[in-house]
């Protein structure tokens, strides 16, 4: 099939994906995406990849798009549609020139991903955050009444107004740039409740 300026309602998103174009193949083994580009939740993006009938995972994926705000782009999923993203198993990567979670505002992201039951873990993750550099890995666990992180950074030269920002912490009394490595991990449904939940090394 050739798309073009197709609009699809996909589970579980509330929004449908609009302004579809390029190629999709559909054989008795599954459904291969060709260079399809259009806009998901009002942001444009790319996709190639292939969805399996009934190997796993069921979603093999390469998406890049330049501009993401990941909370948003969650508030975007059904919950009524819990089933289908609860039991999706994909593997991938992801490229994202712009983007934010929360706080959390970053660029030129490129990561291996595997979402494995609304569990997202991420391996040799990179991006830049506000002229520094941030490596390491990630787990996010998008459950439907909690949201639970934990992350591995190998962070070099971010600035420390950024750096606080990230845990909705400000002051006014601190400059220079953060260098950091180790862990932490938290929980909650909002910036104050993840900041008060926070550990680590």
């Amino acid at each position: 099939f050739d798309l073009a300026n197709v609009q699809l309602a996909v589970q579980p998103l509330l929004q449908p994906l609009r302004e579809l174009t390029g190629k999709v193949r559909v054989d008795e083994g599954g459904v291969e995406f060709q260079s399809v580009r259009g806009v998901i939740a009002g942001v444009p993006g790319s996709l190639n990849g292939r969805w399996r009938y009934w190997q796993k995972p069921q979603l093999l994926f390469d998406f890049a798009s330049p501009s993401l705000d990941v909370t948003y782009l969650l508030s975007q999923v059904d919950p009524e549609s819990t089933d289908f993203y609860a039991n999706l198993q994909a593997a991938g990567k992801i490229a994202v020139t712009k983007g934010r979670l929360g706080g959390f505002e970053f660029s030129d992201f490129k990561s291996d991903v595997v979402i494995d039951r609304r569990v997202w873990r991420f391996t040799n993750p990179t991006m830049r955050s506000a002229g520094g550099l941030i490596e390491g890995t990630a787990t996010l666990t998008d459950k439907p009444d909690l949201f639970v992180f934990a992350v591995a950074p190998k962070i070099q030269g971010v600035p420390v107004q950024t750096f606080l920002k990230w845990f909705d912490m400000s002051t006014t009394e601190m400059t220079g740039k953060v260098n950091l490595t180790g862990s932490a991990e938290s929980s909650g449904m909002d910036g104050a409740e993840r900041k008060k939940n926070l550990h680590g090394t």
